[in-house]
């Protein structure tokens, strides 16, 4: 598993049944037509809290049972420190903040929620 730079890089890490929720009230939005007739929105979707990659491996050591082969590179040039989407626009229009993220982070990392067991 590469990691660039140190591994401290915070990325916003979301379950795919959460980003499939979220998709699929974005289906059901009912939205106002523009000007020329078309109705279209642009969300962001995800969990908005961000994750080191570090983090992000000892969750997958702890859930596999398997320690990581990790190769260290450098950090790309460009690369942001932290990135996480703004779920602004998408609590608004869709209620996706009365929706609960399928991961919870405790103590030793994360565990899965209120979906069911992460595919790793």
């Amino acid at each position: 598993m590469p990691i660039f730079g140190d591994g401290t890089a915070g990325r916003d890490y979301t379950y795919v049944d959460d980003i499939v929720s979220g998709i699929l009230a974005a289906l059901d939005c009912k939205l106002q037509a523009d000007q020329q007739g078309g109705a279209y929105e642009v969300f962001n979707l995800g969990r908005s809290r961000p994750v080191k990659v570090v983090e992000l491996v000892k969750m997958l050591e702890r859930v596999t049972g398997r320690k990581a082969i990790v190769e260290r590179r450098d950090a790309q040039a460009g690369d942001l420190a932290l990135t996480w989407a703004d779920l602004a626009k998408s609590n608004r229009f869709l209620a996706y903040g009365t929706w609960k993220s399928s991961w919870k982070k405790d103590s030793g990392g994360f565990t899965p929620g209120i979906v069911g067991t992460p595919h790793v």
